[in-house]
């Protein structure tokens, strides 16, 4: 590999601001928090091949975490993603993996919503 010089002043703002975007599904998998606290882990990718759509290639990360109560994920937002994803209602899925693997590269449009968190800041 050839060397290479940094230059700070190429760095591009990706903090993407608040928006409707279309994106792409670029991967959706369970994962856990340090504590073992499951979810699901969805990571969108803005789409760069739409003029006049900004952030293109930004990632946007979100996650779907099981209740507490239920020790379930909340049905509710699964078939909200399903639904984004354009699949069709009454479609059967034999596992979580099966359900995760049909979503993947499928379009969406998200909206961004930036917040600051409750959970340490």
């Amino acid at each position: 590999m050839a060397g290479f010089d940094l230059d700070f002043s190429k760095i591009k703002d990706m903090n993407v601001t608040d928006g409707k975007y279309e994106a792409v599904i670029n991967s959706v998998a369970e994962d856990a928090t340090k504590d073992g606290v499951q979810f699901i882990n969805l990571d969108l990718i803005i789409r760069n091949d739409l003029k006049g759509q900004k952030f293109g290639n930004a990632h946007i990360f979100t996650r779907i975490f099981k209740s507490k109560k239920t020790n379930k994920y909340p049905t509710g937002m699964i078939m909200a993603v399903a639904k984004a994803a354009g699949m069709k209602d009454k479609s059967h899925f034999d596992s979580l993996e099966d359900y995760f693997q049909k979503l993947w590269h499928r379009p969406v449009l998200v909206t961004v919503k930036n917040e600051e968190s409750e959970y340490n800041g």
